[in-house]
């Protein structure tokens, strides 16, 4: 409790709380089309389960367990993501509400990592500007996309990583067993989630040696680390166990070493983070009423406004410039490794499911907060007003081009079922009336 009152207080001044809610409001309104969105990729099917389990299953506990046990049986270990969709679905019955979880989960894995960059960086000015930036790099793609189906796998999988993070942090700072736990707890979570996340103890690593000197330091610097090693090594064997066991001798989820295609799909994977990438490779042209969109009028200047009053924080030092560098970098590169190996992204099961320019597998929303944080961090340390307005300019630029994109991928979403439903509700009380 002491923790959060101090960061409290951090955050006292009547100025920086204005500037945080109103970063989440520009966050609520960029990305409230989510809310506009159906269901979509996966979730078409898996949001339908709560209706079939009562016919061929006692609990929704086993149906998901179940499940569970099915990919494992393919060699794939990520049980808690294989599993709590059901219950997701169960709980958040309707689209609406399903949609306005998907918002809030994907708006508080903002808040999570901006703060985690606050604790790290002791800069209010980097912490506020991923949190403002974030957003507009979001970009919606008519693929395997991260926030507009995958019941919130990425936004959820990022949050835990930015939880066990912050008390990864604290626990260094004040030795707290407690902290330890919390932090270790989290990490495991990641790891049972998805296989991405093993990648992720080279953030781990960087972290530590942001606080504890691994030259100076050897002994208690690996004994920080070791518990995180320790879990990732037990499930990593396990999960070689469970491929060395495996029932199936070919299928999307085996690797393909061929190096020629790993290096295509990770670049491919890697570089579709940058703006505009989907628009300019799957967009349609934009047309004079796209930009009479509501969202982007009030958007644009409450951005301007957020933009601007940000420069005024700019007098708190950032603590350890390069590491933070380096931590962008690698939560842009880490996400897309194993990716790359997969003969489904690689392009083996065709090109409906290829990883293309622009059109990249779910682990770009991760790679999005790298390329957020590294922009905040080249923003942070632009002095010259002429260049600041450069910058204005370029971030306007791409919030309009993802706005109009984004749009466009959801009236594609939602052609096929949710505009034929809400036309053939309409139709039929309109029927009903009439009778009446």
């Amino acid at each position: 409790m002491r923790f959060f009152l101090r960061v409290a207080d951090s955050f006292k001044s009547p100025n920086i709380l204005m500037l945080v809610f109103l970063s989440v409001l520009f966050n609520i309104l960029v990305l409230s089309n989510i809310l506009q969105s159906d269901y979509f990729g996966d979730d078409l099917y898996n949001f339908q389960t709560p209706g079939k389990i009562p016919y061929d299953y006692i609990t929704t506990s086993s149906y998901a367990y179940e499940a569970a046990i099915g990919w494992m049986g393919a060699g794939r270990f990520f049980p808690i993501a294989a599993s709590y969709m059901y219950y997701m679905f169960d709980w958040f019955d309707t689209l609406y509400s399903y949609k306005v979880l998907l918002l809030t989960v994907v708006i508080i894995s903002n808040l999570l990592f901006s703060f985690f960059i606050y604790l790290l960086s002791k800069n209010r000015h980097i912490a506020l500007s991923i949190l403002l930036i974030t957003p507009i790099l979001i970009q919606y793609r008519f693929y395997h996309d991260p926030i507009l189906s995958f019941h919130g796998l990425m936004p959820l999988l990022f949050s835990f990583l930015a939880i066990s993070l912050i008390f990864l942090l604290k626990n260094i700072q004040k030795s707290n067993k407690l902290y330890l736990i919390i932090s270790l707890f989290f990490f495991a979570v990641c790891l049972l989630m998805y296989e991405i996340s093993y990648t992720f103890i080279l953030i781990y690593m960087l972290i530590i040696s942001f606080k504890i000197s691994i030259k100076n330091s050897t002994s208690l610097y690996f004994r920080v680390l070791s518990p995180y090693l320790f879990i990732l090594i037990l499930f990593t064997i396990f999960t070689l166990y469970l491929r060395s066991v495996a029932s199936i001798d070919s299928g999307p989820y085996l690797p393909n070493w061929n190096v020629m295609a790993i290096l295509k799909t990770y670049y491919l994977q890697t570089v579709s983070v940058l703006p505009t990438t989907y628009f300019i490779s799957f967009g349609n042209k934009i047309q004079i009423p796209d930009f009479a969109n509501s969202v982007l009028i009030i958007a644009l200047p409450l951005f301007i406004f957020i933009y601007l009053s940000n420069f005024k924080l700019k007098k708190d030092k950032i603590q350890e410039y390069k590491y933070l560098v380096i931590l962008a970098i690698l939560i842009m590169l880490l996400p897309g490794l194993l990716i790359s190996l997969s003969t489904k992204f690689q392009g083996g099961l065709g090109e409906m499911n290829k990883v293309q320019f622009g059109l990249a597998y779910i682990p770009i929303y991760i790679q999005t907060f790298g390329l957020s944080l590294l922009l905040s961090l080249i923003i942070n340390k632009v002095l010259i007003i002429k260049y600041k307005f450069f910058i204005l300019i370029g971030l306007i630029f791409i919030l309009t081009i993802h706005l109009i994109s984004n749009e466009q991928v959801i009236r594609k979403v939602n052609s096929p079922y949710k505009d034929n439903r809400e036309l053939l509700t309409q139709f039929l009380l309109g029927d009903f009336k009439d009778k009446l």
